[in-house]
């Protein structure tokens, strides 16, 4: 690649970053001002989608796959666990080991927050044209495919871009 070319990668995954941060801060921002019911923090959000998707999962699954340590995961567990939204069962294979799922309450938090995210982002797109909303809405296939490359990177890989 030319140092030309890796420039401008830098510049576009610095620029990436930053609209990524952006979203989630303002999306945060403005779901916390308009909806009274949030009261899980970023982390804990993750971390109940993660077992929405992922029932019945250990916690030092859920805190590997989510790249969190294991202690801060059963603080998250703990929380979601007082708050009533996740449940805490013994595993069919081994009783010792604890399976998180969501309670019918958490499923009902959970897409009640899933619902403001989608009614805040469907309110922003309506005051886009339909050139910016056409290019955001083709972006994401190529956005989900950049995800899942990211997702199985390793160092080697990383080291290898020349940064």
């Amino acid at each position: 690649m030319s140092e030309v070319a890796n420039h401008d990668l830098q510049i576009t995954a610095r620029e990436l970053t930053q609209v990524i941060a952006n979203l989630r801060r303002a999306m945060r921002r403005t779901q916390h001002d308009l909806f009274s019911d949030r009261f899980f923090t970023t982390s804990e959000y993750e971390f109940l989608r993660f077992v929405a998707d992922h029932d019945k999962v250990r916690v030092g699954a859920a805190a590997e796959s989510l790249s969190i340590a294991p202690n801060t995961a059963s603080t998250i567990v703990n929380r979601l666990l007082k708050m009533g939204v996740i449940s805490r069962t013994g595993s069919a294979a081994d009783r010792r080991v604890g399976e998180l799922s969501l309670t019918e309450y958490g499923r009902e938090k959970l897409l009640t927050l899933i619902d403001h995210r989608v009614s805040i982002l469907v309110a922003a797109f309506s005051k886009l044209d339909g050139e910016a909303e056409f290019a955001i809405r083709n972006a994401l296939p190529a956005l989900n495919h950049l995800i899942d490359i990211v997702v199985n990177l390793d160092g080697d890989n990383i080291r290898d871009a020349n940064i």
